[in-house]
């Protein structure tokens, strides 16, 4: 069966578990009230390890989502950082771009943008990191302070602990810290659903 869902992600991921999807699909059974283990078929995600890498795959969207939906989560400062400096096969983007014009650059890369959705993780993954350190200061505080030195055994950690059950409202708060985050979820739980 394939999945319903691709999300592809920027970012990538540190031994057998990927824990930033596996916290998103946490916030899509918050959202949804599905139980968790119903969502991991349904819903993939892919880590590439770079912008450049991102871009290129969602040339092949038709062929990454097959029958599914694309959905990508990318840093919002490294994205425009590649897409100002570089231009990627496009004019060159201003430094001060806004998030649309920023998606929409992405959504047109893809061989069927009408089936792509992009979110923007503000400002990167430090800035998520930061907002669980808003949200609950006491949580972890020398994992957190390695992984806003972007030590990804760390941030993998801090992931998982804000992905377990008992942490529902340090999740709803990092929610309204990241909205990217925050529409990922409720667009994978709509889709999902319908």
């Amino acid at each position: 069966m394939s999945p319903e869902v691709v999300v592809l992600y920027e970012d990538q991921r540190r031994g057998r578990d990927f824990w930033l999807h596996e916290l998103l699909l946490q916030m899509v059974a918050d959202t949804n009230g599905a139980e968790l283990w119903t969502l991991n078929p349904r819903c993939l995600g892919v880590p590439l390890k770079g912008v450049s890498k991102l871009l290129e795959s969602v040339r092949e969207a038709s062929k990454i989502a097959r029958a599914g939906r694309l959905m990508v989560l990318v840093d919002r400062d490294q994205l425009r950082q590649a897409l100002y400096e570089t231009g990627r096969g496009e004019p060159k983007l201003p430094p001060d771009v806004d998030d649309l014009t920023l998606t929409e650059a992405v959504r047109r890369r893809a061989d069927i943008p009408e089936t792509v959705q992009v979110f923007l993780s503000y400002p990167n993954m430090e800035g998520l990191i930061r907002a669980i350190q808003g949200c609950d200061p006491s949580l972890l505080p020398e994992e957190v302070r390695r992984a806003l030195q972007k030590e990804l055994a760390s941030r993998e950690l801090v992931l998982a602990e804000v992905k377990k059950a008992r942490n529902r409202d340090l999740r709803d708060c990092v929610r309204r810290h990241q909205p990217g985050v925050h529409g990922l979820a409720l667009a994978v739980a709509q889709a999902l659903t319908s």
